[in-house]
C-alpha cells in the first residue's frame, strides 16, 4: 500500500485526534517531490488503506477485526497452499522442480518479470523502487511511526506492531512463491498470469479495504475503513532516522533484488549446463524390423535387417546440441561406452523441431545428406526427451510408420523406485545381495533370477546354465542372464566340440547364438566379447540359430522358441521358423537348478 504526504492541513474532530501528536492534518496532495523533501519536517504520514490497518485501529472483539484478520490469513494461506502447490514434484537433484532448460524468450521474460514486479513508491523520503509492497511498507511504518503518534484510545501500538509483522511475512511468502513460478514457468505468459495471481492473492488486503469503503461488506465495515484516521497524517520520526531509514529501505530493495537474481541466474545456469537433465536414460523400442536398412561399411554400402529393438537398453548424456541432451547408447553387458563400436544417438534436430534417434553408419539410402539423418522422430519444441510422448514417434521401415517408444529415467528417487528389492542411494540403485538364493539385474533390480532358475532344461533333455563371471556376478545382456549349453556337440545345430552355442537377450527376444571356435577360450575372452557385443553390429562373429517369440521375461522360461530355417524375401525377417515346442504356448525351458 502506497504511503502519500500532503500540503493542506485540516483538524480532525476531537474524538478522531491523536493524543500527544499535536496538530494532524485531513489528505490534501503533494504539489512536487521538491516541495515534499523541503517540508520533510512538517507534515506526517497516512496509514496504508489497507485492512491490515484495521487489526489495530477496531478493538479485537469488533466485525472490521475479525474480517481483516480473516482478510490476513486467507491471503497468507493461499500463498502457503501454492508454496506447497509450487515445491511439489521436487527432488534430491531438482529442489526447485524447475524444467530441464528453457527457451531463450522464456529466459528473458523470467527476468523481465522481475523488473515488471518492481513498483514506483513515495514515500517522505522521496520515491523508492522496490520488490513488493508488504516488506517495505511493514518496515517504513514500525520505522517512521513512534509510539506516540499512535497514543489513542481505540488504536493499540502493540497491535500495530503486529500488523506490521504481518505484512512482512505475507511480503516474504509472496517472494518466496515469485521465485518458483519464475524459475518454474517454461512458457512466456504462464509466467506473467502466474506473478498476476500472486499479485492479486497479496493484495487481497487493498482490495478488500476499498470494497468496504463503498458499502459492499455493510454499514460497520464502511464505517471503520471511512474513518478520518485514514485520512489523518501522524507525526513521523526525527530527519535523521528518516534518512537513515531511506537508506535502509533501499538497501533492502537492492539485497533483495540481489538475492532473488542471483538464484535465478544460479538455475538458469544450471540448466544451460544441462544439469536437471536425466543423466542415464532406459529406450525400450517397439518390435519394428527395416529388412533393407542401408549400413556404411569399410567397403563402401551394405544392406541388412535392421530390428530396431536390438538398440533398446542403456544411453548416456553426453554433451548437447540446440540447448538439449544428446544421448549415446551404451553396450548391453554393463552399461559403458563401447570400445570398438559406435553408438546409436538420440538428440534434437532443430531443422525439424524433432527429437531424433539416428546412427552415423545407418542410412535411409546411399543418397541421404539430409541435416538429420532420422530413423526414429517424435515433434516436439519441449527441452526434456521423457516428456515426448511414447506413442508420438514416426519410424523409418522403407517408409514413414508410427510406433512407440518408452523412455525412462534410470535414477533413482526412493526405494520404492528400486522395485523393493534394493535401496535407493545417491540416486542409484543398489540391489540386495542378503538372500543367496536371488539374484537381481537391472538398474532398478527389476530382474529377479531365482537360484532354481539358474538351470535349464529344454525340451530335447539339453542342458544349459547361467554363465558366471569370477566375481561370482553372473554374465548379463540388456540386464537379463546369458545361458551357456553345456553338451559335446549337436547335429541339431552343426555344432563341433569347439563351438559355443549361448542363448542371449538382444532387446525383445532371446537368440541362440553359436559363436565358432571359441568353446576354450578364457574369461577374459568372454568378457571383452560380452562388453563390446551388439546383436546388430557383431553378426559377423556369430550364427543365429533359433529365436524366441518376443517377450519382456527376466529368464527364458515358459516363452516359445523357434528354429530358424530358409532364408529369403519370401520369408518373414527371420526366415522359415518351426516351433520347438508343442503345442504352442507350453515353452521351451523350465527351470532344474538346486
Amino acid at each position: 500500500m502506497t504511503l502519500r504526504r500532503f500540503n493542506s492541513r485540516e483538524t480532525l474532530d476531537a474524538d478522531d485526534e491523536i493524543a500527544g501528536s499535536g496538530p494532524v492534518a485531513i489528505n490534501g496532495h503533494a504539489n512536487s517531490h521538491q516541495e515534499q523533501s523541503d517540508t520533510e519536517e512538517e507534515f506526517g504520514i497516512n496509514l496504508p488503506h489497507s485492512t491490515h490497518s484495521l487489526l489495530f485501529t477496531e478493538p479485537v472483539l469488533s466485525l472490521p477485526f475479525w474480517f481483516a484478520a480473516s482478510t490476513a490469513s486467507l491471503s497468507f494461506f493461499v500463498m502457503i497452499l501454492a508454496l506447497i502447490n509450487n515445491r511439489s514434484g521436487s527432488t534430491e537433484n531438482n529442489v526447485y522442480s524447475v524444467p530441464v532448460n528453457v527457451s531463450p524468450a522464456v529466459r528473458a521474460s523470467q527476468y523481465c518479470d522481475c523488473i515488471v514486479k518492481m513498483r514506483l513508491f513515495y514515500y517522505n523520503s522521496g520515491p523508492a523502487l522496490l520488490m513488493e509492497e508488504e516488506i517495505p511498507t511493514g518496515i517504513y511504518l514500525l520505522r517512521r511511526i513512534p509510539k506516540l503518534s499512535l497514543k489513542t484510545a481505540h488504536i493499540n501500538y502493540k497491535k500495530f506492531v503486529a500488523s506490521s509483522i504481518v505484512r512482512i511475512i505475507i511480503g516474504y511468502t509472496f517472494l518466496v512463491n515469485a521465485f518458483l513460478v519464475i524459475v518454474q514457468g517454461d512458457r512466456v505468459l504462464d509466467i506473467f498470469y502466474d506473478m498476476l495471481a500472486l499479485g492479486f492473492v497479496e493484495q487481497l488486503d487493498d482490495f478488500s479495504f476499498q470494497l468496504a469503503t463503498i458499502d459492499v461488506f455493510g454499514k460497520r465495515m464502511k464505517r471503520a475503513t471511512t474513518k478520518k484516521c485514514f485520512r489523518a497524517e501522524f507525526p513521523h520520526q526525527s530527519i535523521g532516522r528518516g534518512k537513515g531509514l531511506s537508506i535502509f529501505l533501499k538497501t533492502l530493495y537492492f539485497f533483495n533484488l540481489l538475492v532473488f537474481l542471483s538464484l535465478l541466474s544460479v538455475v538458469s545456469l544450471q540448466q544451460k549446463r544441462g544439469f536437471f537433465n536425466c543423466k542415464s536414460i532406459t529406450v525400450t523400442f517397439g518390435n519394428d524390423i527395416w529388412e533393407e536398412a542401408v549400413v556404411k561399411t569399410t567397403n563402401g554400402y551394405s544392406e541388412a535387417m535392421l530390428v530396431y529393438s536390438f538398440f533398446n537398453g542403456v544411453y548416456e548424456q553426453k554433451g548437447s546440441q540446440d540447448g538439449r541432451p544428446v544421448y549415446i547408447e551404451q553396450n548391453k553387458f554393463d552399461n559403458t561406452p563401447y570400445i570398438d563400436k559406435v553408438g546409436a544417438e538420440i538428440k534434437y534436430c532443430g531443422k525439424l523441431q524433432a527429437w531424433v534417434f539416428t546412427h552415423e553408419n545407418i542410412k535411409k539410402s546411399t543418397s541421404d545428406e539430409s541435416e538429420c539423418p532420422w530413423l526414429l522422430k517424435a515433434h516436439s519444441l519441449g527441452y526434456d526427451l521423457l516428456d515426448v510422448p511414447s506413442d508420438s514417434w514416426s519410424v523409418w521401415v522403407g517408409t514413414i510408420s508410427q510406433t512407440e517408444v518408452s523412455i525412462a529415467c534410470n535414477t533413482c528417487n526412493e526405494n520404492v523406485d528400486c522395485n523393493l528389492n534394493g535401496e535407493c542411494l545417491n540416486g542409484v540403485c543398489e540391489c540386495d545381495t542378503s538372500d543367496n538364493s536371488v539374484h537381481l539385474f537391472g538398474l532398478h533390480c527389476e530382474h529377479k533370477l531365482k537360484e532354481q532358475c539358474t538351470a535349464l532344461k529344454d525340451n530335447d533333455n539339453q542342458t544349459w546354465s547361467v554363465a558366471p563371471l569370477p566375481d561370482k556376478s553372473l554374465f548379463t545382456a540388456y540386464g537379463r542372464p546369458l545361458y551357456g549349453w553345456y553338451g559335446s556337440s549337436s547335429n541339431k545345430f552343426n555344432l563341433t566340440g569347439n563351438d559355443s552355442l549361448y542363448m542371449v537377450y538382444s532387446g525383445s527376444r532371446y537368440l541362440g547364438i553359436v559363436f565358432k571356435e571359441t568353446r576354450f577360450q578364457d574369461v577374459n575372452f568372454w568378457q571383452s566379447t560380452a562388453s563390446d557385443y551388439h546383436p546388430f553390429w557383431s553378426v559377423e562373429l556369430n550364427k543365429t540359430v533359433f529365436v524366441s517369440a518376443p517377450t519382456t521375461e527376466t529368464t527364458p522360461v515358459g516363452v516359445d522358441f523357434f528354429e530358424m530355417g530358409e532364408q529369403g524375401e519370401q520369408y518373414g525377417p527371420f526366415g522359415v521358423l518351426y516351433p520347438m515346442q508343442y503345442p504352442p504356448g507350453r515353452g521351451y525351458f523350465y527351470c532344474v537348478g538346486p
